[in-house]
């Protein structure tokens, strides 16, 4: 069998292959140091920092944003996945893989069921809903006509946006109440910027594509 190719999107000019490049890479820093210090117990992964956070007591009190922002990553990542296969045959199986994929990516942010079971729905349908609306975009896709190719193209750009903003904008809130709480100095971790840098290829690499196919087009 055949894999599946696009039967809507034109001919691209570049390659895909760099996005889900960086997307890896983005998943990859995911799971490496967010906020680091020489001390190997007092290293936090990103994947991570969400849940430890929540005991700050400014955290708690509603002073600091939302710490659903840090399971962002997986999110966009898993939400990517799956519009990058705008225009694929429905039936085909590489179609069905990845956009399970996708969602199984998401998934990652999925809070655990001690979570759910005994704290406040505050502290975690956020997430659900991030995943929810990744789990709906798939379905979404094998029900409608193929989006535009500049569509998915801005949808890219804005997610991956996102990716590179959101996160780190709380990360940079959070780090110096946490070292003024813990009377430790913690480091923003190599994970944080390599996901970081990932979201931000993503983009100028999807906006480049955009402009090379209106500048030809015209």
């Amino acid at each position: 069998m055949t894999s599946p190719r696009p039967f809507f999107r034109p001919a691209n000019p570049l390659p895909a292959w760099p996005v889900h490049l960086a997307l890896v890479l983005i998943l990859a820093g995911y799971f490496l140091p967010w906020l680091d210090h020489p001390a190997a117990g007092l290293t936090t992964i990103g994947i991570d920092v969400g849940e430890w956070i929540k005991f700050l007591p400014q955290m708690q009190s509603g002073e600091l944003p939302t710490r659903d922002l840090f399971y962002l990553p997986p999110v966009l990542v898993g939400a990517l996945v799956v519009l990058l296969t705008n225009g694929w045959r429905p039936a085909a199986y590489a179609t069905w893989f990845q956009r399970l994929l996708g969602v199984a990516i998401a998934g990652l942010a999925f809070p655990s069921l001690d979570a759910i079971r005994f704290e406040p729905a505050g502290e975690w349908w956020l997430r659900l809903i991030f995943i929810g609306l990744v789990l709906a975009g798939a379905a979404l896709l094998f029900l409608i006509p193929p989006l535009k190719i500049w569509l998915v193209d801005a949808l890219v750009i804005a997610l991956a946006l996102a990716g590179s903003l959101l996160p780190g904008w709380v990360l940079l809130v959070v780090a110096p109440v946490a070292r003024e709480w813990l009377h430790i100095s913690f480091r923003i971790g190599a994970g944080f910027w390599l996901s970081t840098l990932g979201f931000l290829f993503a983009a100028a690499y999807t906006a480049a594509a955009l402009w090379w196919r209106r500048s030809t087009d015209s």
